[in-house]
């Protein structure tokens, strides 16, 4: 079996916390690691935990140099019932815990709709910065509440002027009780940036409520709906990972459902200066889940998740490529058993790409059989993939990761032996 997550983080939908931060796991420290490269080495940097007496876990990381990063992730209370916003900058010395902004009126518009006790989460799920004073987060505020319509969400824009982190108002999709989500976002520029997420006319739980990809842009002076074109109707699509080479160059992937509840391939769309696009994967690459997606240049992009399988038998993690003129797999050098996935990646070039996840592996004991979760860290230079170890983390995943002045990021969480003490993890090159 797997453990399954606490559940703050269960009851979201969205994938990045839901589906991959930590399936489940059963811990054992004396399991052996996985084949690792010898450089660069990696080494756990000490952060200050934000809780409030609960969990913390880190999805959301962008570096502007060495001396100038920011991690988002969330934190909870002890009974889970509230979950909160964690922001932290490293400025080159030490990590500081920074106030978010205010989200009270949106918690409280949301709270309107509804009556009695509420569970309430605002997630800050991914981060993009242009200069030490132009930095964005994106997330949702969500309520749940007995009823007809217990799940609601609004999606979350913050902006860092240099001073305090304040909301930004995003563009209104409409509908009855209107349900939107913000999962990644890019910075090309000040004036030219992308989010992706889903969003539903009706609100989540809801029999007929089904998602719909959301793609918004800043254009320097407010937030607009762009339309994304392709045969989706009637599908419950959702866009998850997003990342750009140029203005006319930007790549949004996703996961989504037919009308039965059947799984669709893996979504994948992109913007060439003038309008979004599907992009239709060859059924040969044998894709279940596309997670992250890395853009170099127009020819040299990649994106990575989950192999199509089932069952406890091991396979290859999911990458693929793309060279200006197709997709094609390429062999990575881990192999996990079912759930195991690449969640994100980061490249300093074109023989410089990282990607992380979490690997599962089968574990029997005398005392108990499952599964064991750990960080997944892979490595391309420029002629094949390589595994590299993450020192003294037996248990953990990592969903987010940032490079810049020759240093390396990478942000997730560990989960004790009990498999509810959730702790904050950031890993970099030593």
């Amino acid at each position: 079996m797997k453990q399954g997550l606490p559940q703050w983080l269960t009851s979201r939908r969205w994938p990045l916390l839901v589906n991959w931060l930590l399936v489940g796991m059963f811990l054992l420290s004396s399991c052996a690691s996985s084949p690792a490269v010898s450089s660069p080495s990696m080494c756990i940097s000490t952060t200050p935990h934000q809780a409030l007496g609960g969990n913390t876990a880190l999805v959301g990381v962008t570096a502007l140099s060495s001396k100038d990063v920011w991690v988002s992730g969330t934190s909870s209370d002890t009974n889970d019932s509230r979950i909160v916003p964690l922001m932290e900058h490293w400025d080159g010395t030490s990590w500081s815990v920074v106030p978010t902004a205010n989200t009270s009126a949106l918690l409280n518009s949301l709270l309107a709709q509804g009556k009695g006790p509420a569970s309430v989460a605002t997630e800050l799920t991914r981060l993009a910065a242009v200069s030490t004073d132009d930095i964005w987060a994106v997330g949702f505020v969500e309520v749940y509440q007995q009823g007809q319509n217990p799940f609601r969400e609004r999606a979350l824009i913050e902006h860092w002027d240099g001073q305090q982190w304040k909301v930004v108002p995003g563009p209104s999709v409409g509908g009855q009780g209107e349900h939107t989500v913000l999962n990644d976002v890019v910075a090309l520029s000040a004036n030219d940036l992308w989010a992706v997420g889903s969003h539903s006319s009706l609100p989540s739980g809801t029999p007929t409520s089904r998602n719909s990809p959301l793609v918004e842009h800043w254009d320097g002076s407010s937030w607009q709906l762009v339309q994304v074109s392709g045969s989706l109707a009637g599908e419950d699509v959702m866009l998850e990972g997003l990342a750009a080479s140029a203005p006319d160059d930007v790549w949004a992937i996703g996961q989504g459902y037919k009308a039965d509840f059947s799984h669709l391939p893996p979504l994948v769309v992109h913007w060439d200066g003038r309008s979004w696009s599907q992009v239709v994967l060859p059924t040969t690459l044998n894709i279940d889940t596309l997670d992250g997606v890395v853009a170099i240049s127009t020819r040299d992009v990649w994106a990575m998740g989950g192999p199509k399988s089932s069952g406890p038998n091991p396979t290859l993690i999911l990458i693929i490529h793309w060279d200006g003129r197709q997709w094609s797999r390429v062999a990575s050098a881990a192999v996990g058993t079912n759930g195991s996935d690449l969640i994100a990646g980061a490249a300093d070039g074109a023989n410089d790409v990282w990607a992380v996840g979490i690997l599962f592996k089968p574990l029997s004991t005398s005392t108990s059989t499952g599964f064991l979760g750990r960080p997944l860290v892979e490595h391309w230079d420029g002629s094949g993939w390589q595994s590299v170890a993450v020192p003294g983390v037996s248990s953990g995943a990592l969903a987010g990761m940032a490079m810049a002045g020759g240093k390396i990021w990478m942000v997730g969480n560990t989960v004790g032996t009990t498999g509810t003490d959730v702790r904050q993890l950031i890993v970099t090159n030593c």
